[in-house]
């Protein structure tokens, strides 16, 4: 027996954040000439950070006989990169003899995200910052991208008797896009600059068991 099952949806999710610095801080190195070097001054403030972000996904869930087919697609957008995230998903489960008793499921997904809001807090602390005298400080963004997963799973379950159900899970994750950090002083300006960009990456396997 043929059959499928189409949803699709949206969801509107708003984050927000604050930070504080109570008290203005200072720090300096006293030359031998008893003048101060390397001075920099961390103003006291407030602030706070607010994102919007869009979804829209849809999928169809296709049946025959035992064997069932789930593919998807999924649209994101915040409004604070400002990036057009479309990810898809896939899922295919086989109900080995058609009783639920025993099953095996496979799918790949991406899911996009990160921690931006850190990142923007951590943006309005810097312009709390002054460099007096020493080097300046400079920070960059350049375009960043939505920092995404890749992830490959397949799933064994098994019920043993009438309550128990046993299930084991293997997950493969590659994450890409990751935000990451670097710092270069430019010699010519006295400049420290720190520039924010999509080098990070990391990949990790695990194994899952359930009862």
């Amino acid at each position: 027996m043929f059959s499928h099952q189409p949803y699709f949806g949206a969801e509107y999710i708003y984050s927000d954040a604050w930070t504080e610095r109570h008290n203005q801080s200072e720090s300096y190195v006293i030359n031998a000439a008893g003048k101060k070097t390397n001075h920099t001054i961390y103003h006291k403030g407030k602030g706070s950070l607010g994102i919007d972000n869009y979804t829209l996904y849809m999928a169809d869930r296709i049946s025959w006989r035992n064997v069932s087919l789930m593919p998807g697609v999924r649209y994101d957008y915040d409004n604070y990169l400002s990036n057009h995230n479309i990810s898809p998903r896939f899922m295919t489960e086989w109900d080995i003899f058609a009783d639920q008793t025993s099953m095996i499921t496979a799918g790949y997904n991406r899911y996009y995200g990160g921690n931006i809001l850190d990142m923007g807090l951590r943006d309005i602390r810097n312009s709390w910052t002054e460099s007096v005298s020493g080097n300046k400080t400079l920070t960059r963004y350049q375009d960043l991208k939505t920092p995404y997963n890749d992830e490959l799973a397949m799933g064994l379950q098994q019920k043993i008797g009438k309550n128990v159900i046993a299930r084991a899970n293997y997950v493969y994750r590659e994450a890409h896009d990751q935000i990451s950090k670097s710092s270069r002083t430019d010699s010519a300006t006295k400049t420290t600059i720190t520039e924010y960009n999509n080098d990070g990456k990391n990949q990790n396997a695990f194994v899952q068991p359930q009862f």
